[in-house]
C-alpha cells in the first residue's frame, strides 16, 4: 500500500535509527519542518542522484529512509538547526514537486524481515563493528554499544566507513537480512581491498 511523504533529497543517506543534524534556510524545507512538527509526522530523505541540495529540485535516487524530529534550535549562523532520527526505509515509486519547489513523494514501506541471520557470517559483522566502534571510543571518550538487530549493525558500520552510495543503497533497499549481510561482506571485501592498492 502506498502513501503519500515530503522529500527532502540529500547527499547523504539515513539509516534506520540514524541520526543527522540537519540546517534549514530554504523556505520549503523551513515550511517542512513546521508542517512535520505541527502534525507530528515525519519526512522522507532520499539520496541525491541528480541536481543539488538547494536551488531547483534535484532528482531523488528510488530507495530513502522516512526522519523523524528528535530536536531543534535556532544556531548562532541564524539558521533553524534540526536533528532527525531514521525510522522506516521506503521505496519511492513516483514524485512530483509543488509551486514552492518541495517534492512530494508516493511511496512503499519496506517490510523489516524477520528471518535469522546465518551466524558465522553475522557474526563477523559485528566484530568489525566492535573494533570501529573501540577505534571511535578511544578518540571521543563516547562509547557506542553493538545492535542488537543484524540489519542495525549493518547500518552502523554504513554509517562509519567509507562505503559508495552504490554499496549503501544496494543494502538500504535489501529485503532480506542475509542478502544485506551478503551485500555489506562484499562491500568490506572492495573496501580493503581498495586501501591495500
Amino acid at each position: 500500500m502506498s502513501e503519500s511523504l515530503p522529500l527532502f533529497p540529500l547527499r547523504a543517506v539515513l539509516f534506520p535509527d540514524g541520526l543527522l543534524p540537519l540546517r534549514i534556510f530554504e523556505p520549503r524545507y523551513i515550511g517542512l519542518v513546521r508542517d512535520c512538527m505541527r502534525d507530528a509526522h515525519g519526512f522522507g530523505i532520499t539520496p541525491i542522484r541528480n541536481g543539488g541540495e538547494a536551488g531547483e529540485p534535484a532528482e531523488p535516487h528510488a530507495v530513502g529512509t522516512c526522519a523523524e524530529i528528535v530536536d531543534f534550535d535556532q544556531g548562532r549562523d541564524g539558521l533553524l538547526h534540526i536533528l532527525v532520527k531514521g525510522s522506516y526505509r521506503f521505496r519511492l515509486l513516483n514524485h512530483q514537486a509543488r509551486r514552492d519547489g518541495l517534492l512530494i513523494g508516493d511511496i512503499e514501506r519496506i517490510v523489516e524481515d524477520s528471518t535469522v541471520p546465518p551466524a558465522d557470517d553475522y557474526a563477523q559483522l559485528r566484530t568489525v563493528l566492535e573494533k570501529v566502534l573501540e577505534i571511535e571510543s578511544a578518540s571521543t571518550g563516547q562509547t557506542s554499544a553493538v545492535p542488537s538487530s543484524a540489519s542495525h549493525t549493518i547500518y552502523r558500520l554504513l554509517e562509519r566507513l567509507p562505503f559508495s552510495l552504490t554499496n549503501k543503497l544496494d543494502i538500504l533497499a535489501a529485503t532480506r537480512v542475509d542478502r544485506q549481510i551478503e551485500l555489506c561482506h562484499l562491500a568490506l571485501a572492495q573496501l580493503m581491498q581498495q586501501r591495500s592498492v
